[in-house]
């Protein structure tokens, strides 16, 4: 599941993100250095899980589902309006061998940040540039952009909570066949496995994101830096 509330929600609404969506989350990470009690660097953008959307839970209605009493957006705390609980597909609509949801094991797949860059200066296939015909909000301006090939440059910007785009032709491929060939992590997938050693602590990030410490455990001990952040590609 994924909660989502004030404007960040009204931008989900406005884009059309419902049943069919399909989140691809996002953090902040740095290796760890296992040498060294404190360690600062810029650390790195990697996308480190999905879910596709069954259905959407307006709290307003006062629907709690039975699975979810403890989550915190159906807390007395959190507003009534403008808040929707997003609950994933049990298994994927277009590979019925993968639960609509998880944790990737990490990958330099999954990396998101140019090696030798700021970590804001993303790579992405080249079906998301904008001479593509994609549009990914709060990224229109051409100037943001690399040239159009067949991997591109984003400079993305300083503060975002989703980016959303059209789930269409080459980015369904693309998020799609990710989905299928990426391991999913488990509590003993990364058993023996040693390098990287990321580690993290939470703060802002973009494509989509969610608030648990679990979500940050990627199979080489990524750890993510507090706030996770959602991309969606809107189906």
């Amino acid at each position: 599941m994924l909660g989502q509330v004030d404007q960040a929600e009204s931008h989900l609404v406005n884009e059309g993100v419902g049943p069919g969506s399909l989140f691809l989350f996002w953090g902040w990470f740095e290796h760890e250095v296992a040498a060294a009690s404190f360690h600062r660097s810029d650390g790195f953008s990697s996308i480190f899980g999905y879910l596709e959307i069954e259905r959407v839970v307006d709290v307003a209605s006062g629907e709690v589902p039975s699975f979810a009493p403890y989550h915190p957006h159906f807390a007395e705390q959190y507003p009534r309006q403008r808040n929707r609980v997003y609950i994933a597909r049990d298994r994927l609509s277009w590979n019925p061998a993968k639960p609509g949801w998880g944790v990737f094991r990490f990958g330099r797949r999954l990396r998101l940040s140019v090696e030798g860059k700021r970590r804001s200066n993303w790579s992405l296939p080249g079906c998301f540039h904008p001479e593509a015909g994609c549009v990914l909000t709060f990224n229109t301006n051409r100037d943001l952009w690399g040239s159009p090939s067949m991997e591109t440059e984003l400079q993305i910007p300083a503060r975002g909570q989703e980016f959303v785009c059209p789930l269409t032709g080459q980015i369904e491929e693309w998020a799609c066949g990710l989905i299928d060939e990426t391991p999913i992590w488990t509590p003993t997938s990364d058993a023996g496995h040693v390098p990287p050693r990321p580690v993290a602590r939470p703060a802002t990030s973009a494509f989509v994101g969610v608030y648990t410490a679990h979500t940050a455990r990627l199979q080489s001990r990524l750890v993510p830096k507090p706030l996770l952040a959602p991309s969606v590609l809107r189906g």
